[in-house]
């Protein structure tokens, strides 16, 4: 138990010593996923680096807040102000520090991910070329994995799915798989995984369901072989988010239960909270009532507060389309009201479309038809800039049904037609099966 002779050594004074056990007790934390104690252990053993001697104390100093920043990340979330203060705090240190370059990769990792869950793309894109770069100056294979999954993740964030899907399929390059060694770098999870989930968004945007269906059972190979909490937090994560995004509600309600069972275990906040509210959401689609659609309000009011932006307008879009379709028009005000003031703040190409949609569903139930049509038209053309396919088909089923009740039949047909023709996968998806319904009824009529 090396806290219990760090304490030893703190009380007699001995911060060299002292700081050493607080570190190894840090460090035994987090590979067991202990990030409460490991965030306790390296802030004990960084409040004793003032009186280590100068020599040793920016260097020492350094590789203690990179550990706490990664216990902080899984324990407080990516964008809690903490983990901006450690690692600016580290981005001045490197600055008149010689380090090794992971060291100071995994300095910029931490800035790029904080930056990216807050929403700020422009400067979590400027932390991602500067991983680039450090990844081809060294030539590090691991390093290259990371940096690309990371710059990836950023690009489909701000909607730029090209460069998202080139980025991603460089870090799925064979050989950059064989090289990785887990254990190797001080991260904690595995990039692999994190490289999968952002494959699977984007095929699923571009309209290949299936095929991002797949990449579960391959993160699931990789989960299996480590044996990480925080890498099978991201499993769960990509599953529930792909049956979300598939609208396979009962699947998804009995999928988030584990999730939310090994967040609660693990405490992952990050995690945890949208692991909540999408159990809320499916039990909103599977008979649930009023007290499930103030549960998951209450939920993401929770990921708020944490300043998880970068997923929070659409997931309280998603709601407001839940409630207003359901007939809870006043209760879906609210998720819309929250979704439209932080995108007047934060840059969110992707979930535009998705806003648009959520508008229209409001007027549409509040009797609005002709601004509701507005509305689905506008979402139409955001999807189409957003180069997401399946949020395309998604504001053209909505367009679509208000024209067919309106016996308009040949504009939904104009509509729906050529987007469905643009799929080659997919076909027994909710999305997929409602339009070839709504064809084939237009079809007959």
């Amino acid at each position: 138990q090396p806290e219990v002779v760090a304490r030893h050594y703190t009380e007699a004074g001995n911060a060299a010593r002292a700081v050493a056990y607080w570190q190894r007790a840090g460090e035994q934390a987090l590979e067991r996923s202990a990030t409460r104690e490991a965030a306790a252990h390296l802030a004990a053993a960084l409040a004793l680096t003032s009186r280590l001697p100068e020599a040793e104390r920016a260097r020492t100093e350094l590789f203690l807040l990179l550990r706490r920043g990664m216990a902080l990340q899984a324990l407080r979330g990516f964008a809690a102000s903490e983990v901006e203060t450690t690692y600016a705090r580290a981005r001045t240190l490197i600055k008149n520090v010689q380090i090794d370059p992971v060291e100071r990769f995994f300095v910029f990792y931490g800035l790029a991910g904080f930056y990216n869950t807050r929403a700020q793309y422009t400067l979590a894109r400027e932390f991602s070329q500067e991983l680039l770069r450090i990844a081809e100056e060294t030539g590090h294979p691991a390093l290259r994995l990371e940096a690309h999954w990371i710059a990836g993740m950023v690009a489909y964030h701000d909607a730029d799915m090209d460069t998202a899907e080139r980025h991603l399929a460089e870090a799925r390059r064979p050989a950059l798989w064989d090289a990785y060694q887990p254990g190797t770098l001080p991260n904690w999870f595995d990039p692999r995984v994190a490289t999968l989930y952002f494959t699977a968004l984007v095929e699923w945007h571009r309209g290949l369901p299936d095929q991002a269906l797949k990449r579960v059972d391959q993160a699931r190979t990789i989960g299996e072989t480590v044996r990480h909490p925080f890498t099978e937090a991201w499993i769960h994560s990509l599953h529930t988010d792909l049956l979300m995004l598939r609208r396979e509600w009962a699947a998804l309600e009995e999928a988030a239960d584990p999730f939310v069972a090994l967040c609660e275990e693990q405490a992952f906040p990050f995690f945890l909270y949208w692991a909540l509210g999408k159990r809320y959401l499916a039990r909103c689609h599977c008979g649930g009532g009023p007290e499930d659609r103030a549960a998951v309000v209450e939920t993401l009011a929770v990921v708020s507060q944490i300043g998880t932006l970068s997923d929070l307008p659409r997931g309280l879009a998603r709601v407001a389309i839940t409630f207003a379709e359901a007939g809870a028009v006043d209760e879906a005000e609210v998720p819309l009201r929250r979704a439209l003031e932080i995108t007047q703040t934060t840059d969110h190409k992707l979930t535009e479309s998705l806003l648009l949609q959520a508008r229209g569903c409001l007027l549409l139930a509040r009797g609005a038809a002709g601004e509701a049509e507005d509305a689905f038209r506008q979402a139409l053309r955001a999807g189409e800039r957003a180069e997401t396919l399946a949020r395309t088909l998604q504001a053209g089923l909505r367009l679509a049904h208000l024209l067919h009740d309106q016996h308009r039949t040949d504009e939904a047909r104009a509509v729906l037609a050529p987007l469905y023709a643009r799929f080659t996968e997919g076909f027994e998806t909710p999305d997929l099966r409602e339009a070839r319904a709504l064809l084939d009824a237009m079809a007959e009529a």
